[in-house]
């Protein structure tokens, strides 16, 4: 980084943060002297040595950023990086350099300002040194005024030195290594705890914010802000005390200004004051000026989480000198606040009052955020937020970590968690651990007090911050203890036990703090037993009934209290290698109790069991025993769940009559660990965290596990009255054996009232295991306050019995809308159980002001202007999307067979991909769910509200996963006429071990059964269908083969008018099976990569028709080949509109695409796919060739086939020479189509379709799965009506050649027909990859399958040869002239080629018209299915007139093959390279059919020149 290439900051009056352009590199390669580097050598930018530093941040995150070490939080790369014990402080001693530039004016001042570097540095600046003392945690300021270049580039270098007694790593581990870090000020978990691995570095480095300062000559330093009260409340007074310093020569004559305003409403702010005061200040001199209190009547007041509104008003203040301005301000957010803590007399525990109030703490320990000190505004936020989501009210700082930044505490202010903020003492470091160490603690007292004083300075104006504690499980040395108590002693105003109060008492702001309580150590004065004994824990698993019984826990408040915390599966996969996915071993003792035995990676990230042997039997094994490590994350969720809701209620079931707080232990991991957290590292929550969520609301109902009496719990400071309880038990087949409403019941303030025992597990007709819904309502609206369901079993049993209901498919309606703010997306989703029930629930919607459902503001634009897509993807689907207004709900049904409980539902947010691979992370992450992993009773009906961000460019996907199907349990679909035709897009392979081939196929009435695609597991696990269904039998799909598929869709109402289809289609996804079949090694072929992505991810711009507001013109596309004889569509069509927009947004790329996916199955699109599929009508019987031929079983290799595709694709891409396929999706009784045999030339194949129940098979988007790679172009599949023909019809003037005709054998029995469909399997994937091949033997070069025995290794060719004496052989059918019929029912013969001049033309028989008028760039982009294409255009009638152009406007953007403009653009742009140039002459067919559109007239044939500008 030399002076001109350097990222210089530019420095401003005010604060200048320095957090970027630095550059970093070991001390021991640096030869340059800290003078030469800001002077004459500086570094010439991040070349070796030097690299590109993080700042803020740590020696550890710059060499991760640079890739010179593995990320440390990833299985156990740890262990690669060299520890700073083992290779010296020298080591991880770094230069860490940068630049910066201001232009200095008279009389001012600058300062540079270190708020916290790990653990002390020289710093150089234009050549000049300055020290920066010892101590992690403690603020540098460095007067630079004297040595800045005022007018041009300063340079800044900071030599970084680590702790210095970094301390060793003991082969055993341990809590805090050898303890020799608690010599030095500094965060003490770097050596490792029983829950952390240890940190190589020590943290070492510039670990917070680094800023520039330029003030007037007087400087504002440390205000201290307090506020008393009075009257109960009612007065208030701000008390306000600073230190003014004066950095010049010269008196100044300074006016001091104070302003307090409070937002009453959205960017409306109220000045409450504003004040000034005269004063003077001598030169070189500092002062403390204590402004008068400020009186204020009935402020609002700042309430912890649950309690009330966090009101926070804005405080400013600023200081002008007379003869230069203003000289510096101060801003600071403050609540009006006031906290009490005294030990409570009933219990004895620590009991706390926030404005007078009693509070019950539910909360949480808190370590920091990131172990490599990698902390952001936006992870501090979630962090927070995530705590407040839960319902909790604290977070304890605990002292072997850091102390909290002024960030944190902001969104604690915003959120309203108190903090208990601990000084850095632990008790296993400072003097009590093994072996016992440091019983003085540091080694320098005089520097641990000046950084405590520093950080109650820093943090003392925070609303959040309720006490402090001098240490973990430890109080600090004497002196030090002693000296906290001094300094941080209660003002009398604070002081409960203060009885008598004087007039002339000190200003409370005066004080260092005054106003919070110092406590000495975590188990002392009311924490634990009091008296420092180890009285908190336990830090296992428990059964969940312990947490009610009187003998669990003896003392009033438990600081410490953990349990399990595993994560879901994809971030076991995200962080640790497939080593790492292995479950426990769970090996059975003598005694009946389970032994879990983690694999090495699990035990290094210091997993927790799920079972205590001699004490607790396994709880996930109560399951049933996991199979793999999805089984096992699903299972641990739902033990998650019950153990913290159990934790939670019991503590809150003895509310003030035993506890008066608990802490867990611990909300959260700062690294990938695997014990004692609500979310992963990844920002991903687990179950436990919505158990919290529920057990620890303001107002709560819940059962007590050990009376089994239903309690009601109200923690807020009124009284509840007229409320009732409805309670209601479900069995495993969705009956209600009992049920019952509360007689009206009154709960008074902060109380626990016991209501009625619930007896049904008494019963005598009992069931085993059995779900209990509890309801809290008003009597007068029925409103519901609380909600709690339980899965419970009687006493001796377990829940094993909830392993096979796991594979209910269970019906649900779906509604959702969307509200976006740039990259904000706030999705509401109501769900409803769609099964039938004898019993109708009083209470069968949550309240919707609770859950926010009904409170969307709908005056805020929805996605935008324009439409954008949204997709609802269903329950047992691996994905799906259609499009639609988003300003309007979108309802979606998911079709299930059984009843009962919707159990254990859980919304995920991905990002969509065009091709993912197995087990590809796509989360989007973070995600607050107003609730998630709940279940729903019959009738019932949910709100969960979604918030997240989306990164630049993503699409999201909202997958909503229940429960699984297995192989063995086809799936039935019955057409129903209000809901329309089924259209199936895609299917994607279920989890499972089995490597073998999955076949889907479907059976139609009593028809023979149809192949749809082949799934095979890590190549192939995901095809696009894209089948329409509108036959009123029957439909039945089933699999061959050992793994579930999942089948995704959606329904096409009868109406569909507006854009996007209107407002009548709905989702659909299922998931089918069949047994294992011997034939499954048949179709163990290897594909190419395929583009399996079906739905649109594009940006939203990318739909209009056209950018031409003044043409009128709707472009919709006709997919059925019934036109339409009116505005409206038929049943039988499938149309897609687009209004004509004058807009189109470049920088919007918001979508949704929202699902519903089976629970164990991750939704994998592979990118080396090889599932393809078939698009024919399905014959009224099937020829012996079709099944392969019984007596010999001689069948057709597909995997020979598809080789034989993917070389003619290879070939065949160079040469630029593409055909455009025209794809009918309604086949005429006798359709052509053209199978290529061994001798290159064309046979006529006649199909059969049946006139009065059909299968209609399409593919509206273009070659996802296989046409891609075997055509080499990226266009539509053809289908046999529509196919041109290939070179070798041209080369004999496209004459068809008869083919001998077959017998249908009409006699074969359906069921023995589906099974040699089964078992000739390849017969029909070979058929299915001829139909797609027309096109490609157009070069004339050789045949295909003279082409595709080039390809084939020897010892696969004789299956090739075997394969060529099987072609089918059908009459032909005479076409219809395209010209007197817009209909798409007429064959596609061959399309004429010839040349005008040097274009290129070519025309298919139903009149599409392709003419080449000049070539792009021959490296130009291709636009292929799928892709964003940006296009100039000219349309025209036949007569010339012109009817729409965007020649004077911006280009077309559009998603080409997805059917969102009219079918021969689809057709006739795929293909084309940027720069390219086009005519297309396209048929009514494939146009507007017979419809008047603007100033089209019906029937008309339309001339499009087009310019192809970019491809996306």
């Amino acid at each position: 980084m030399g002076r001109g290439d350097s990222k210089t900051a530019r420095v401003q009056m005010g604060k200048t943060k320095l957090d970027s352009g630095w550059l970093a590199a070991r001390s021991t390669e640096v030869s340059a002297t800290g003078v030469q580097l800001t002077t004459t050598l500086p570094p010439a930018g991040p070349s070796a040595p030097w690299m590109e530093a993080v700042v803020p941040g740590t020696v550890l995150t710059t060499l991760l950023k640079n890739n010179l070490v593995p990320d440390p939080f990833y299985g156990q790369n740890n262990e690669a990086i060299i520890d700073i014990a083992d290779s010296g402080r020298e080591y991880y001693t770094f230069w860490f350099f940068t630049t910066f530039e201001y232009n200095m004016t008279a009389n001012q001042h600058v300062h540079l300002n270190f708020r916290a570097i790990n653990y002390s540095a020289d710093v150089y600046l234009n050549g000049h040194k300055k020290n920066l003392s010892k101590g992690m945690f403690r603020r540098h300021s460095l007067d630079i005024t004297d040595i800045l270049h005022q007018n041009g580039i300063n340079m800044l270098a900071v030599l970084l030195h680590p702790p210095d007694h970094p301390g060793s790593i003991p082969p055993e581990g341990g809590q805090g290594g050898d303890h020799e870090i608690g010599k030095d000020v500094a965060a003490q978990y770097v050596q490792g705890w029983d829950w952390m691995t240890p940190i190589r570095d020590r943290n070492t480095g510039i670990w917070d914010e680094v800023s520039i300062q330029v003030t007037g000559p007087v400087k504002i330093s440390d205000p201290h802000l307090v506020s008393t009260f009075f009257d109960n409340f009612k007065r208030a007074y701000l008390h306000t005390t600073l230190e003014l310093e004066n950095k010049s020569s010269w008196l100044a004559e300074c006016i001091l200004s104070l302003q307090v305003k409070i937002e009453i409403e959205e960017n409306i702010c109220l000045v409450e004051h504003l004040l000034s005061y005269e004063l003077s200040v001598p030169p070189e001199t500092l002062i403390q000026f204590t402004i008068p209190p400020m009186f204020f009547y009935k402020p609002n007041l700042w309430w912890p989480n649950g309690m009330g509104k966090q009101s926070l008003y804005d405080v400013e203040i600023s200081v002008e000198v007379k003869g230069f301005g203003e000289s510096d301000s101060w801003s600071h957010c403050f609540g009006f606040r006031k906290v009490e803590s005294t030990i409570d007399d009933a219990t004895g525990g620590r009991l706390f009052k926030v404005n007078g109030e009693k509070i019950f703490i539910r909360g949480g320990n808190w370590i920091l955020s990131d172990g490599l000190l990698r902390l952001s505004n936006r992870r501090y936020m979630t962090d927070i937020k995530f705590h407040a989501d839960m319902n909790f009210n604290m977070l304890r700082c605990w002292g072997g970590g850091i102390a909290e930044r002024p960030e944190f505490y902001e969104y604690c202010d915003k959120y309203g968690l108190l903090v208990w903020q601990e000084f850095w003492i632990t008790g296993d470091v400072d003097g009590r651990g093994v072996p016992v160490s440091n019983p003085d603690g540091p080694l320098d007292h005089d520097l641990f007090m000046l950084c405590a004083r520093d950080t109650v300075k820093l943090l003392r104006n925070y609303a959040s911050l309720a006490l402090w504690v001098g240490g973990n499980e430890q109080v600090p040395p004497e002196d030090i203890n002693t000296a906290l108590k001094s300094d941080l002693k209660l003002h009398p105003l604070f002081d409960a036990t203060t009885k008598d109060l004087i007039d002339d008492m000190k200003d409370p702001s005066q004080y260092l703090d005054g106003t919070r309580v110092y406590i000495q150590g975590s188990m002392w004065d009311g924490f634990a037993d009091g008296k420092g004994d180890f009285t908190d824990g336990p830090y296992e698993i428990q059964y969940p009934e312990n947490f009610f019984k009187d003998n669990f826990y003896t003392y009033g408040f438990n600081p410490e209290v953990g349990s399990v915390g595993m994560p879901v599966a994809a971030t076991i996969r995200s962080t640790m290698p497939p080593e790492g996915w292995l479950i426990p071993l769970f090996n059975k003792n003598s005694d009946g109790y389970i032994e879990e035995i983690p694999n090495p990676i699990w035990a290094y990230h210091k997993y927790i069991p799920y079972s205590k042997p001699g004490k607790v039997h396994d709880q996930i094994a109560d399951y049933g025993c996991p199979k793999d490590l999805d089984d096992f994350c699903d299972k641990a969720q739902l033990v998650n769940y019950v153990q913290y809701r159990a934790l939670l209620e019991g503590w809150t079931s003895r509310m003030w009559t035993k506890y008066t707080g608990v802490l867990i232990w611990k909300t959260q991991n700062p690294w990938t660990g695997l014990r004692g957290q609500f979310y992963d590292h990844l920002l991903d929550q687990t179950a436990g965290f919505f158990a919290c969520r529920c057990a620890a609301e303001p107002i709560h109902v819940q059962l007590n596990l050990a009376s089994y009496f239903i309690e009601v719990v109200n923690t807020t400071s009124a009284e509840l009255s007229n409320l009732a309880i409805e309670v209601s038990v479900w069995d495993l087949e969705g009956g209600c054996p009992f049920y019952k409403v509360t007689e009206t019941i009154v709960v008074p303030p902060k109380q626990v009232v016991e209501v009625v025992k619930l007896k049904y597990p008494d019963s005598k007709n009992a069931r085993p295991v059995y779900f209990l819904l509890l309801k809290l309502f008003r009597v007068l609206d029925s409103a519901i306050l609380s909600r709690n369901f339980y899965w419970l079993h009687l006493p001796g049993k377990d829940f094993r019995l909830l392993e096979p209901y796991r594979e209910k498919r269970v019906p649900l309606e779906i509604t959702s809308e969307v509200l976006i703010s740039g990259p904000t997306y706030k999705v509401n989703m109501r769900l409803k159980n769609l099964s039938k029930s004898s019993r109708s629930l009083i209470c069968k919607t949550m309240d919707d002001k609770k859950d926010g459902f009904s409170d969307l503001d709908t005056s805020t634009e929805f996605m935008t202007s324009e439409q954008n897509q949204c997709g609802i993807l269903r329950r047992f689907s691996g994905a799906l999307g259609f499009s639609r207004p988003v300003n309007a709900p979108i309802v979606v049904e998911v079709n299930g067979e059984d009843s009962g409980i919707a159990f254990f539902l859980h919304f995920s947010v991905h990002a969509a991909r065009e091709v993912q691979r197995k087990f590809e992370d796509t989360r989007i992450l973070p995600v607050h769910y107003s609730d998630n992993y709940f279940s729903l009773v019959p009738g019932e009906t949910m709100n969960v509200t979604i918030d997240f961000e989306v990164p630049s460019g993503v699409t999201p996907r909202i997958t909503l996963s229940g429960v699984e199907v297995k192989p063995g349990n086809p799936y039935t679909h019955a057409y129903d006429e209000a809901r329309g035709r089924l259209r199936i897009s895609q299917a994607t392979l279920g989890n499972g071990k089995a490597t073998a081939k999955s076949v889907v196929q479907c059976n139609v009435g009593k028809k023979s059964p149809v192949l749809l695609c082949s799934l095979i597991p890590d190549k192939s696990e995901a095809c696009r269908l894209e089948l329409e269904f509108e036959e009123e039998a029957e439909v039945v799909f089933s699999v061959v083969g050992p793994r579930s598929v999942h089948l995704s869709g959606y329904y096409i109402g009868a109406n569909r008018g507006g854009c996007y289809g209107g407002d009548e289609t709905d989702s659909y996804g299922e998931d089918i099976g069949e047994e294992d079949s011997e034939t499954n090694e048949e179709f163990d072929t290897e594909e190419d990569e395929y583009d399996s992505d079906f739905i649109d991810d594009g940006d939203i711009e990318m739909f209009p028709s056209s950018p031409h507001h003044k043409s009128n013109v709707v472009i919709e596309e006709i997919v059925d080949d019934e036109t339409p004889t009116n505005g409206n569509v038929t049943h039988h069509s499938l149309k897609k509109k687009r209004q004509v927009s004058d807009t189109d947004n470049d920088d919007d790329d918001s979508q949704l695409q929202l699902s519903v996916k089976s629970k164990a199955t991750a939704v994998v699109e592979s990118e080396d796919e090889d599932g393809f599929p078939i698009s024919f009508s399905i014959r009224k019987s099937d020829t012996k060739n079709e099944l392969g031929d019984k007596k010999t079983g001689k069948k057709k290799n597909a995997e020979d086939r598809k080789r034989k595709i993917d070389a003619i694709s290879q070939e065949t891409e160079p040469s630029r020479d593409v055909t455009s396929i025209e794809q009918n999706h309604d086949l005429s009784e006798n359709v052509e189509t053209h199978i290529v045999q061994n001798d290159g030339k064309q046979k006529k194949k006649k199909e059969k379709s049946m006139k009065e129940k059909k299968l209609d098979a399409e593919v509206i988007k273009g070659d996802e799965n296989a046409v891609q790679n075997a055509n080499g172009i990226d266009q539509n599949y053809p289908s046999e009506a529509d196919k041109p023909l290939n070179e070798s019809d041209r080369s004999s003037g496209g004459k068809k050649k008869k083919n001998r005709k077959k017998k249908v054998k009409d006699e074969i029995a359906n069921e023995k027909a589906g099974e040699e469909i089964a078992m000739k399997e390849p017969e029909m994937n070979q058929d299915a990859a001829e139909l797609i091949l027309g096109s490609h033997i157009a070069k004339g070069e050789q045949s295909v399958e003279e082409a595709v025995n080039d390809e084939v290794p020897d010892d696969d060719k004789s299956l090739s040869q075997k394969s060529k004496k099987k072609k089918k052989k059908k009459k032909a059918n005479k076409g219809n002239n395209p010209e007197n019929d817009s209909s798409v029912n007429e064959p596609v013969s061959v399309p004429e080629e010839h040349k005008h001049g040097q274009h290129k033309t070519r025309t298919f028989s139903n009149g599409l018209t392709i003419e080449e008028l000049s070539m792009g760039q021959p490296d130009g982009k291709k636009a292929s299915p799928g892709s964003k294409v940006s296009v100039n255009y000219v349309g025209k009638l036949k007569n010339g007139t012109i009817f729409d152009s965007n020649v004077d406007a911006r280009p077309f953007k559009f998603r080409l093959g997805v059917g969102h403009v009219i079918k021969g653009w689809d057709v006739g742009i795929a293909g084309m390279r940027t720069g390219d140039k086009r005519r297309l002459l396209i048929p009514p067919s494939m146009g507007y059919g017979d419809k008047n559109v603007g100033n089209i007239p019906a029937n008309s044939w339309l001339v499009f020149e087009v310019e192809l500008v970019d491809v996306k």
